[in-house]
């Protein structure tokens, strides 16, 4: 079902579909049509934070989108990340969470690759 569709669907249905995204940035195992290792677990760690219509994204991919200067994130917030020590910085990706405070952002553009 792609965006348009779920647009349409969730104006008439009782019970909207809301995604939630963890992002995150690092190397990921290819096992067939799997991905798995440290960086794929982070990433599900942070989605789990999130609520749905969420995008949180990791302070690291934070930093790393940063220099090219056209994304802004929230101030964020420390979290405990299941299965990992410590706490963690997860922000939320303006424009998209509903309850980010930062300007909207018009285009996303994600590129994965593999190896």
């Amino acid at each position: 079902m792609g965006r348009k569709e779920k647009a349409r669907r969730n104006e008439s249905a009782e019970e909207p579909i809301r995604v939630r995204m963890g992002l995150h940035t690092g190397e990921a195992i290819k096992d067939g049509d799997d991905l798995f290792g440290k960086h794929v677990n982070l990433a599900a760690r942070i989605a789990g934070q999130a609520e749905g219509g969420d995008i949180l994204a990791s302070s690291l991919l934070k930093e790393l989108a940063a220099s090219a200067g056209d994304i802004a994130f929230s101030e964020g917030r420390e979290v405990e990340l299941k299965g990992l020590s410590g706490k963690n910085r997860v922000l939320e990706v303006p424009g998209i969470s509903p309850r980010a405070t930062n300007p909207p952002l018009r285009d996303i553009v994600v590129v994965t690759r593999t190896m």
